[in-house]
């Protein structure tokens, strides 16, 4: 029984034959409501006409026995009413007298009595029984002088509503199979549109297809219907394509940055397991000479483990838009010259030669950001010569173009390596990516190099290449446009500054420091300086002694128990008098991320040098501070 149930379920039907169902359903039931509505409204008029003829032929025969009533002339009167027998219907007529007494009247059925009707002076109808009584009065000289009575037989109604209702059935039931064909044939029209909809909808679940389209040339609501799902299906499809393509580069990025943490696991613990074993290896000698290259090892160690550390903040810094570059005058012969100079002991131990060549005709002097240059020079002439096995590294420089103010320089850095896959040209100057990780396992490094030196130069408004075959050498091409000259302004402030010497004898320094380690390094670089160092562990200690004593300057560490530097700085340039509470202090911090140069201005300091420290960058801040 169930299963009939759901074969015969309308849930099951296809969708033509519901909407062909749903539309034959509507129609059907509206036209049966018409129908018997028509049905109600033919019977109620037809009774109405039925009474208003009856009071009609009443007053017609009232008005013509008149006469007959006043003379008492019966026979007149019941020839009169005889006339009625030609109506089927009429079953009775009566006319009475004022006084009710019957005074004319006939039968057609002869079981009727007169004597139990309760005659009615006024114009009245009664039904019973399917009988209706019409009761008329018989107006002269404005008095009533009798009443007019009529029977009448009313199967007349159900009779006309039997035969009106057959012939309304018979219309119902022509237009109702009308009405289904025309379904049928429309139905078409909308379902089939649906249909083909419903189809594609099915097939994109299925198959996950989005490229599938509906043809549409019409211009109806189902047509605007079918244009807006194939521009939601071509959104789809877009936004799909985008989410891919993100989750492509999401998982190589993923991959890229795994890859770059195992390779910066593997740089930063080696010049650690450097430092660490030699310093230990430093205290369990005695020989004053093995000491010394236990010290040049930890030192060598020391700085490449800064190199890794200054590329992370690098990148950091040119991802948040923060690097920035010195506009100062200097010789490009000398800044190559310093490039190769350092690079030269690694070539010879490796058997490379290294040449340069600049072209004469390249301004002695320029202006621009030589520390960035010779950064951006490391990068690519030690990756030549690290991938280089034998032959030679060559640097050469050429001028491009030149104004009256500007010149553009091109630098070119070849190496006869082991030279760059065609396919990974693109992607070795993404960060955190090599070449490949066969790359990284024989060569190391952390792949953020050519990353570093891509971002700068294009940030001075730069472009770098790069050409390379495989196992015959590879060559890097970059340009950067400096200026020629200082405007006068300028040229006073660096003649200015040159005066000044980075001499701070005798300066009374306050180092506030808690780390003992970070102490001794600070007090014994400050005294090579020949300046006087008093040491605070904390910023309540420094306060105290602030307080009590004059100083030239603070250097102030930030991470500290009890008061860290940024409170102790906001306590000193609040709580003290001029001129003590304006006492120049400068940051001495390990925090190098971006931002907390203007933390600390903010918290009243005047200058930031980050740990590790270079010993002249720390004589000129502290000079520059006092002067």
């Amino acid at each position: 029984m169930n299963k009939l149930k759901k074969l015969f379920s309308i849930k099951n039907l296809p969708l033509k034959y519901k909407v062909m169902g749903s539309n034959g359903i509507t129609n059907i039931i509206t036209l049966f409501a018409v129908c018997i509505a028509f049905v109600i409204y033919d019977r109620y008029t037809f009774k109405e006409n039925i009474i208003k003829e009856l009071h009609q032929e009443a007053e017609i025969i009232g008005q013509n026995n008149v006469a007959a009533i006043k003379f008492l002339d019966a026979s007149t009167s019941t020839e009169s009413i005889n006339s009625l027998k030609s109506n089927p219907y009429i079953i009775n007529a009566a006319i009475y007298t004022s006084d009710n007494k019957l005074f004319a009247s006939f039968q057609q059925d002869s079981s009727y009595s007169f004597d139990n009707i309760n005659v009615l002076n006024t114009s009245a109808e009664l039904e019973d029984n399917k009988i209706l009584e019409i009761f008329h009065p018989i107006i002269f000289n404005n008095n009533n002088i009798g009443t007019v009575y009529l029977s009448y037989d009313l199967t007349i109604i159900s009779d006309r509503l039997i035969k009106f209702s057959g012939i309304v059935f018979l219309v119902f039931i022509l237009a109702s199979i009308l009405g289904v064909l025309i379904s049928l044939y429309f139905q078409g029209f909308i379902s089939k549109p649906i249909l083909r909809l419903t189809k594609v909808v099915k097939r994109i679940s299925e198959n996950g297809n989005y490229s599938v389209k509906l043809s549409n040339s019409g211009s109806d609501e189902l047509s605007q219907l079918i244009a807006s799902f194939n521009d939601m299906i071509n959104k789809i499809k877009t936004q799909n394509e985008e989410l891919v393509k993100s989750k492509e580069i999401a998982e190589q990025s993923v991959k890229a940055k795994e890859q770059f943490l195992a390779n910066m696991s593997h740089e930063v613990r080696t010049p650690m397991n450097g430092i660490i074993g030699l310093s230990k290896l430093a205290l369990k000698t005695k020989s004053q000479d093995k000491q010394l290259g236990y010290i040049r090892g930890i030192v060598t160690s020391s700085k490449n483990l800064l190199v890794v550390i200054n590329d992370i903040l690098d990148i950091s810094k040119m991802d948040a838009n923060k690097m920035t570059f010195e506009a100062i005058e200097f010789n490009l012969s000398n800044t190559l010259s310093s490039v190769v100079e350092l690079l030269l002991p690694k070539a010879v131990e490796k058997n490379i030669k290294i040449t340069k060549n600049i072209a004469k005709d390249i301004p002695k002097t320029i202006i621009g950001d030589p520390t960035r240059l010779t950064q951006i020079l490391l990068n690519l002439g030690g990756n030549a010569i690290k991938f280089t096995k034998k032959g030679q590294v060559n640097f050469k420089i050429e001028k491009l173009e030149e104004s009256h103010s500007k010149v553009k320089i091109q630098f070119q850095i070849e190496d006869t390596g082991i030279g760059i896959a065609a396919d990974k040209l693109d992607s070795i100057f993404k960060s955190f990516e090599q070449a490949s990780t066969n790359t990284t396992r024989e060569y190391g490094g952390t792949g953020l190099g050519l990353a570093i030196s891509k971002k700068l130069i294009e940030l001075q408004k730069g472009h770098i290449s790069v050409k390379s075959t495989l196992e015959v050498g590879t060559t890097f091409t970059f340009y950067i446009t400096y200026l020629k000259h200082h405007t006068e302004d300028d040229k006073k402030t660096i003649a200015k500054i040159d005066q000044n010497e980075l001499s701070i004898e005798n300066a009374n320094i306050l180092l506030v420091e808690d780390n003992p380690i970070n102490q001794l390094v600070a007090k014994e670089t400050l005294d090579a300086f020949k300046a006087n160092t008093t040491i605070a562990e904390n910023g309540i200690k420094a306060i105290e002694l602030f307080a009590k004593n004059d100083f030239d300057i603070i250097l102030m560490d930030i991470q500290m128990p009890e008061m860290d530097g940024y409170e102790a700085s906001q306590k000193i340039r609040k709580t003290f008098e001029q001129p003590k509470k304006d006492i120049p202090i400068i940051a001495m911090t390990a925090h190098a991320i971006e931002g907390e140069k203007e933390r600390c201005i903010k918290a009243g300091m005047d200058d930031i040098i980050t740990k590790p420290f270079d010993e002249k960058q720390l004589q000129q801040k502290i000079q520059q501070l006092i002067k």
